[in-house]
């Protein structure tokens, strides 16, 4: 029977420079190592490049759902309601004469004080009570009243009525049948009409009755 011969291994291959420089026992030693080195698991690892993985997941589609936008609002800061009623020339306006009876001041004038007198520099805006509309307007001044404006209000379901006298002559800024909201212009204060000085004479009368406009008024402006 023929004979088997185990396979060869190929010599390993010894740099010239190591033979020249190492001897005998050097070169043995290299020999070894060589040997060794090539058979070794890690040796044939590290000598062939790593596989990459093949790509083989298909590519992702997206769809028009897969999009999602987004609405980024701020809401408006909070607004104060203006007040449904207002002094007619600030609250802190002086008063020279109250509601109720009285010795006339001067010729022509009522001895019963329908309303109060508030006192302020002459040329001072007077604003409107409350929203209303004007039914009564006179520029001329011809009257006790001088130059004032009456208007028309509803409020907290009752009837009410302003009127604001002694106004400066040609500052009337309302007409008969204007609507207006409270805090508007009426007019600036004067001293037209049968007046001791400048002032605003302010009546107000509710459901058709004057009352005593400070109590009232103190108890609504700025609400």
């Amino acid at each position: 029977m023929p004979r088997h011969r185990a396979p060869t291994r190929p010599s390993p291959v010894v740099p010239r420079a190591l033979v020249a420089g190492a001897g005998r026992r050097g070169v043995a030693l290299a020999l070894i190592g060589s040997a060794a080195a090539a058979g070794s698991p890690a040796h044939a690892a590290s000598a062939a490049p790593p596989e990459r993985p093949a790509v083989t997941d298909p590519l992702q589609t997206v769809a028009a759902d897969d999009f999602r936008s987004f609405v980024i609002t701020r809401e408006a800061p909070a607004v104060a309601a203006p007040p449904a009623v207002v002094w007619p020339l600030g609250p802190d306006a002086d008063i020279s004469d109250f509601f109720g009876p009285r010795s006339a001041p001067a010729p022509g004038a009522s001895t019963f004080h329908r309303g109060i007198d508030l006192v302020a520099p002459e040329g001072t805006v007077v604003a409107a009570s409350l929203a209303g509309t004007v039914i009564a307007a006179d520029a001329r001044g011809t009257g006790a009243c001088g130059v004032f404006a009456e208007i028309a209000h509803r409020h907290d379901g009752a009837s009410v009525v302003t009127k604001y006298c002694h106004l400066q002559s040609g500052s009337l800024a309302v007409a008969e049948g204007q609507e207006v909201r409270a805090g508007d212009i009426v007019g600036a204060l004067g001293n037209t009409g049968v007046s001791t000085g400048p002032h605003l004479h302010f009546e107000l009368a509710v459901d058709g009755r004057h009352v005593d406009p400070l109590p009232w008024l103190a108890a609504r402006a700025g609400r």
